[in-house]
């Protein structure tokens, strides 16, 4: 009998449960087996390509992060995930102000050339960051929460085929897989926030997505956020106040990397 490697059985496993971390790791825990035939259905499906975490290229920062995935799809530069140390999630709401995309458009434009900006691909701030970064020239990867063949919202298509051919599209999600009215969403925020080593937030209510997000990191010192009016409803004051990191222009992220030209010239 043909035997199955670990690293085909990951995938197949994935394949079975739909990219689900808890039923991947239950499997695993029982021993479940795959036939050839599981393995060869499964890589039939596959239209991307595939990064187990037994794999050599599986990044350190993502190994050591919530519930890390056993198996990533994606389209695109993986090498982007070998970018760590010059990395930047910047996520936000879905509903912006116009502050609010002001701020995440200037403030991408002005580090997109030296960062890598991880988002979501979300309506609102993530698809905002990643526009930017991609009309400044620089790289950015995409965290689903569907499908790796799954664009949602569909609003965000040409931005979606973009970041295919210029950047990385990631999913822990085999294909097909919709994450619509699921909490597969939620889930996703854990890995853009293993994959940045900082995190900007541009603009977020007190309850939101965004705090998911912020929950998964170990230390607010990795957080960057923008200031809002007194009397707004806003998680970047609040998490100001705990310690986060006050950001009103470019200068004040790349400083957190140590990239600060002296001689550069910011304007909000």
């Amino acid at each position: 009998m043909e035997s199955i490697s670990e690293r085909d059985l990951l995938i197949a496993l994935s394949y079975r449960y739909n990219g689900e971390w808890e039923n991947i790791y239950d499997a695993i825990i029982k021993k479940e087996s795959a036939s050839i035939e599981d393995v060869n259905l499964a890589k039939q499906s596959i239209n991307s390509q595939v990064l187990t975490i037994l794999d050599e290229e599986y990044p350190n920062n993502l190994m050591r992060a919530i519930r890390p995935p056993f198996v990533l799809y994606y389209y695109g530069d993986i090498s982007l995930l070998s970018r760590f140390d010059n990395s930047l999630g910047v996520i936000g709401n879905r509903e912006f102000s116009e502050y609010g995309e002001h701020m995440t458009r200037e403030l991408v434009k002005g580090v997109s050339n030296k960062l890598v900006i991880v988002s979501g691909l979300a309506k609102g701030v993530d698809s905002i960051a990643a526009d930017e970064c991609l009309k400044q020239g620089g790289k950015t990867i995409a965290v689903l929460g569907t499908g790796i063949d799954i664009c949602y919202p569909e609003s965000s298509r040409e931005l979606y085929e973009t970041i295919k051919r210029k950047g990385l599209i990631l999913s822990e999600y085999p294909h097909k897989t919709s994450g619509h009215n699921t909490d597969s969403f939620p889930k996703r925020n854990r890995i853009i926030a293993a994959l940045s080593r900082n995190l900007l937030i541009t603009e977020a209510k007190k309850h939101s997505g965004t705090s998911i997000t912020v929950n998964c990191l170990h230390s607010a010192a990795n957080l960057l956020c923008v200031p809002e009016r007194a009397n707004i409803d806003s998680l970047c004051n609040i998490l100001i106040k705990e310690g986060a990191k006050l950001i009103t222009c470019p200068a004040d992220i790349l400083d957190e990397y140590n990239l600060l030209d002296k001689n550069a010239e910011f304007e909000i």
